[in-house]
């Protein structure tokens, strides 16, 4: 009955004024029927006219076909599937709507997985030579999305994908194109990050040198789209192997030599310093030692950034400056290949940024040294250079940091009182905390901060404050007793106050 009932409502909808209705009727009726009778339905094309109605200008009513198809589509045989519906399928991931896009995606993954791979070559010739190339960003994203997510697939999706037809379809795309050209440097560090066996097919096509080469475009926007991609390839897992086997880091530090000779360096300095601050913490195989002293420029053109009086690339420099010297080979490199006297006259500008540069830009410096003093080094050298550091930022950066933690702005207050939280596990902040009158009693008052991220940052300082075994000596007994008594307590409590009713007489 429910077959016959849903059948009558699909040939009702080719001429229905209100489809939508209609439509929704058929949901209905749908969500009542088993897997045999839904198998029985989608024979001799009866779905056609549901089809149909995806081409509607209408977000809704294509959102409810959708909705229809993925339950019908899901529990019917993959074979009467795409005997059936093969073309609409594949066209459907040129749809301007995602859910549709989805739709026909999932259909072909789901082919994959269940080894029905006939259709699936159809759909990759759609994806390189319609999808990519689109003129419409969102379903040309989409198309680099599919073809990653085919490529993940564990049967065979990689053979798929670097088909000999595949890739010649890819190496007949219009090269010329600048930005399908990007398109398709993007899918291939997306595919390259999957495995290391990925990685060597994708080297192997030439495509990945071909994107290393622009590079040495003249073209200042060419050559800043490169570094964003490289910049994307170091989350990958084989993404250092693959830096080495292409000498970027020799490239990317011939640019910054030679950035002073090219008036439009500022389009790709800045991220080509994003590119550096991210190598620190790219694989543990990256020996930032070796990499600064093999490549110097790229420390000098950050540290000559943070002098510079460009708010856009001080930003960035802030950020990398932080990122590198945050991991113990980091601050070891900094000790190579720059002077002593050098460094402290960085974090002595740091601490100047920090007092009279625009609200973002201070607080990109808090954040920066709140990296810098995160992690406590066992080497003793590397500790007493945090010290000198800490000491060349302010004559008192304790001080400094309560004034910050008292102002009402939200976010400095934050970044103030993180700073603090961090490098309170150090003996000598500990000393400076200590000399400041009212510091301790504030960082214990819950009841002048009511910002949750604040109070657990205040608590962060208790914390670390009681877990040092300098705590009793530096502080006194009292005082730590008081400490230990608020980290009992949590950084939420309140003290309960007592009513008492009295009868009046």
């Amino acid at each position: 009955m429910s077959v016959t009932q849903a059948s009558q409502i699909l040939v009702d909808l080719l001429n229905a004024d209100d489809k939508l209705v209609v439509v929704r009727r058929l949901n209905l009726v749908i969500k009542q029927m088993n897997a045999m009778e839904i198998t029985d339905l989608v024979q001799d094309h009866r779905l056609d006219s549901l089809i149909q109605c995806l081409s509607i200008d209408d977000n809704i009513m294509v959102g409810e076909c959708v909705q229809i198809l993925e339950i019908v589509l899901n529990q019917s045989p993959m074979d009467v599937v795409f005997q059936q519906y093969k073309q609409p399928l594949i066209l459907g991931i040129l749809h301007q709507i995602t859910c549709v896009r989805e739709l026909s995606l999932s259909r072909f993954i789901a082919a994959i997985n269940s080894n029905y791979v006939q259709p699936v070559k159809d759909f990759l010739k759609v994806l390189v030579n319609q999808g990519i190339p689109n003129d419409h960003l969102n379903v040309a994203s989409f198309a680099v999305k599919s073809l990653t997510a085919i490529a993940r697939c564990d049967n065979n999706g990689l053979n798929f994908i670097f088909d000999e037809d595949v890739i010649s379809d890819i190496q007949r795309l219009d090269w010329n194109n600048d930005t399908l050209r990007f398109r398709i440097y993007e899918l291939f560090i997306m595919i390259l990050s999957i495995s290391h066996q990925a990685m060597t097919l994708s080297i192997n096509t030439g495509i990945l040198n071909k994107m290393i080469h622009e590079l040495e475009s003249h073209d200042p926007l060419l050559r800043m789209n490169c570094i964003e991609l490289l910049i994307q390839l170091q989350q990958a897992s084989s993404g250092w192997t693959f830096l080495q086997s292409f000498n970027v880091l020799h490239t990317l530090n011939n640019l910054l030599v030679d950035a002073t000779k090219d008036p439009l360096s500022s389009f790709t300095v800045p991220r080509i310093l994003v590119f550096y601050g991210h190598l620190a913490h790219c694989s543990n195989s990256v020996n930032i030692v070796e990499v600064n002293q093999k490549y110097p420029a790229f420390m000098e053109t950050t540290i000559s950034a943070i002098f510079s009086g460009d708010p856009t690339i001080l930003n960035i420099a802030l950020d990398t400056f932080g990122a590198i010297a945050s991991i113990n080979q980091g601050r070891q490199s900094l000790l190579y290949i720059c002077k002593e006297q050098q460094i402290h006259h960085v974090m002595k500008r740091i601490g100047e940024i920090i007092v009279t540069e625009n609200t973002g830009t201070r607080l990109r410096a808090l954040d920066a040294l709140s990296d810098i003093y995160h992690d406590f080094p066992e080497e003793a050298h590397l500790l007493t250079c945090l010290q000198d550091w800490y000491n060349a930022l302010s004559p008192s950066v304790a001080s400094l940091l309560q004034k910050f933690s008292n102002q009402p702005f939200l976010d400095i207050r934050h970044a103030a009182l993180k700073l603090l939280a961090n490098v309170a596990q150090f003996e000598w902040a500990q000393r400076d905390i200590s000399c400041q009158p009212g510091l301790i009693e504030f960082i214990l008052d819950r009841k002048v901060e009511q910002n949750k991220s604040c109070l657990e940052a205040k608590f962060d300082i208790v914390v670390a404050l009681t877990e040092s075994k300098y705590a009793i000596e530096i502080f006194g007994g009292p005082i730590y007793t008081t400490l230990r008594q608020h980290v009992k307590e949590g950084p939420f409590f309140v003290l309960g106050e007592a009513n008492i009713a009295m009868d009046a007489e």
